[in-house]
């Protein structure tokens, strides 16, 4: 009320300024008349057709603009800097006519800033501060306003089939946009009410407003509608700071994009969610909820029946009050959290629950009903590890209803808790669903986990000894020369470290191979032997396995050998459920030709492999009957180069490795390295240094080796 005291103490000092001109011109102490000073505006009473330009040159225009009665087309423009300040309307027109405002429009007490009839389009680009209404238009009238508005009564007031777009600031001491029939709104701007609503509509008048700026009701609400047929759509940057309020019409409120809302929507018919996150914190009411697509939080209480769609989800902490007809996916929470329904759940074919799971025993999302859950087939539970990892014979309560639980979810889809474990569906009691953390069947390690330590991909048993039995066969002879002694003599012993992926799970290997060359005194014959032993990390799921093997290099014509091999192996974890030993054979041709100084092989490798149980060394055992037939085909490229000033021999290759038979989680993969055998660092010793890069369908790895030859 202090602005509005201000304002009418203005006025009254200048109408008393008036008086006293007035009174001085009747005594003949002056002569009143316009002066061209004065008239700023070109033409205060155009016509049709006329065209009037308000300058700044010779200060603000006291006139104001007022077209003749009845005219149209008449075109008026207040630019930049320039002013019109009247006691009265500002500007007057009548139909199909056009008002642009760069500058600064103030009317006086019960005026108008603006005043239209039909058809016509008014742009606010700068400033208008009126006494009344800073806008009144009639019918079918095209406004726009980027600027600033300010009013002691409406700052915009329309009647019927208007269109109003602000991008700007609308500020009035009583209603923001005043609205008496249908009109159509969209504001991305700010709309205040000071001492009413952002916005009021009157009684049965028709509103369409989309809102992606700002609406402020300082009373309280910050829309009210009235008895009509209106729609309000919020999009990604609405915020209303009041409640809204729905009439005895139908009322519809629609959500696109994303944003929150925390004030109630009262008296409202139907709710749609179309956007894509949505949270609602208030106490609302509607006839019916949507949800077509999206996340619709509730966060607060929604008094409404709920129907969500195929692409829709149901999430939040708060309150549905109402049955809810699920076609797609509820999701309680926001991260782990509860969703309370206070009615009945059906679960349709093909919709979903989604619940978040903490490594916290017993920590998840919960929906909670007060009322019956139906649940019918082709439903999915999915199940999310919110921190990465599952808490190991754990239970989660995930779904409770009073009135009792009717069916189940067909699938589960959950990732494995860890390569050992899984989560399984239960029904605790007939009015409680859980799940539970248990040891994964071994059909499921065996065929579906990322890595088991028998037969899973490139760091098991069985694809193990399948290379180190090509590498015996593409690794040039080299036996120890006559004469030289000693049983290590020709030995090669190193050391290699693998970090494996394998779809998201981290297997750390730790393997020192063992490798002799022995003379068989036939030219180009030798028998090679190798025995790795390695450890496998599966994130602390730790497995032990070894192997031996032996084969004989068997020169069939110039560059070109043959190498048939058998080989043992075993593997032992407690962890995996696993005691398995391997055996098979390969036969691995291997073709060298000269490139300049270099070597180029040409490697071709088949072998068959086989894994059983040993039995009776762990409890639970895995039954690990599995067989693989695997090819290895590459080309590896030899030759003397020079690094750092050193003289060093290098060895480049790629491999290509395929599998057949039984399932495995890895069924091709590609291999690519680079080996530097350098200078004798302790007599006749050579270091050796390497690194291999392994990539494929679901896994990927990084391998460093060292070593060297006795």
């Amino acid at each position: 009320m202090g602005r509005q005291a201000t304002r009418q103490a203005s006025w009254r000092k200048r109408l008393a300024l008036s008086v006293v001109s007035v009174t001085l011109i009747g005594i003949g102490l002056g002569i009143w008349a316009p002066s061209d000073t004065w008239a700023v505006c070109d033409n205060n009473s155009p016509g049709t057709d006329d065209v009037v330009v308000c300058s700044s040159v010779g200060g603000p225009d006291e006139v104001g603009v007022t077209a003749v009665s009845a005219s149209t087309n008449v075109t008026v423009t207040v630019e930049a800097d320039a002013e019109i300040n009247v006691g009265g309307t500002a500007v007057t027109i009548f139909d199909l006519s056009q008002v642009t405002n760069n500058g600064r429009i103030t009317a006086g007490e019960s005026a108008d800033g603006i005043t239209a009839g039909n058809d016509n389009t008014i742009v606010n680009n700068g400033e208008i501060d009126a006494e009344n209404n800073g806008i009144n238009a009639d019918t079918s009238n095209t406004i726009t306003n980027t600027g600033t508005i300010t009013s002691l009564s409406s700052a915009i007031s329309v009647v019927d089939d208007n269109t109003v777009t602000n991008t700007g600031t609308i500020v009035s001491d009583t209603t923001g946009i005043s609205v008496t029939d249908g009109n159509t709104i969209t504001n991305s701007g700010t709309i205040e009410g000071l001492f009413s609503a952002g916005i009021g509509v009157a009684a049965g008048a028709n509103t369409t407003l989309t809102n992606t700026g700002t609406i402020l009701g300082e009373s309280g609400t910050s829309i009210n509608f009235g008895s009509g047929t209106n729609t309000l759509t919020l999009g990604t940057g609405s915020v209303l700071n009041g409640a809204v309020q729905g009439g005895t019409g139908t009322d519809s409120a629609i959500l696109t994009g994303s944003g929150s809302e925390d004030d109630e929507f009262i008296d409202f018919e139907n709710l749609t969610m179309s956007g894509t996150d949505w949270a609602l914190s208030g106490n609302s009411t509607f006839a019916a909820t949507t949800i077509d697509s999206g996340l619709l939080r509730v966060n607060g209480t929604l008094t409404s029946p709920v129907t969500i769609g195929p692409s829709g989800t149901l999430g939040g902490t708060g309150t549905v009050v109402g049955n809810v007809s699920n076609f797609g996916t509820i999701a309680p929470g926001n991260s782990i959290g509860t969703t309370t329904v206070n009615g009945d759940v059906v679960f349709s074919t093909g919709s979903g629950l989604t619940a978040e799971i903490s490594s916290t025993p017993g920590v998840s999302d919960l929906l909670n009903v007060i009322g019956s859950v139906t649940i019918q087939d082709g439903t999915t539970l999915t199940l999310v590890p919110v921190d990465g990892a599952f808490a190991s014979n754990a239970q989660y309560t995930i779904l409770t209803a009073t009135g009792g639980i009717t069916g189940s979810f067909t699938t589960i889809d959950a990732p494995l808790v860890s390569l050992t474990e899984q989560l399984s569906l239960v029904a605790i009691d007939a009015s409680t669903l859980g799940v539970i953390v248990e040891p994964a069947p071994g059909s499921r390690l065996i065929n579906e986990a990322p890595f088991n330590p028998v037969n899973g991909g490139p760091a098991s048993l069985l694809p193990s000894m399948s290379g180190s039995d090509f590498w015996l066969g593409v690794t040039p002879p080299d036996p120890p020369a006559p004469g030289e002694e000693g049983l290590l003599a020709g030995l090669e012993i190193g050391f290699e470290y693998g970090r494996y992926n394998f779809d998201g799970f981290d297997v750390d290997t730790y393997t020192i191979p063992l490798r002799r060359t022995f003379n068989l005194n036939r030219p180009g014959w030798a028998l090679v032997a190798s025995a790795p032993i390695a450890v496998a990390d599966a994130e602390g799921q730790t497995a032990v396995s070894a192997s031996a093997g032996v084969g004989v290099q068997m020169p069939l014509a110039e560059g070109w050998l043959v190498t048939p091999a058998v080989r043992v192996g075993g593997v032992h974890s407690d962890d995996f459920r696993t005691a398995a030993a391997g055996y098979g054979g390969s036969l691995t041709s291997s073709y060298t030709f000269a490139l300049n100084a270099w070597e180029v092989n040409v490697g071709n490798h088949v072998s068959y492999y086989r894994a059983e149980d040993v039995s009776g060394i762990i409890d639970d055992q895995i039954d690990y009957d599995t067989e693989t037939i695997l090819y290895r085909n590459g080309v590896v490229i030899r030759g003397p180069m020079t690094l750092f000033d050193y003289d060093v021999n290098a060895q480049f290759f790629v491999l290509d490795n395929r599998t057949s038979g039984d399932d495995l989680f890895v069924e091709s993969f590609t291999d690519v390295g680079l080996t530097i055998t350098g200078p004798p660092i302790y007599g006749n010793i050579p270091l050796r240094l390497g690194a291999t890069a392994t990539f494929g369908s679901g896994v990927s790895s990084i391998r460093f080796n060292t070593g060297y030859r006795f």
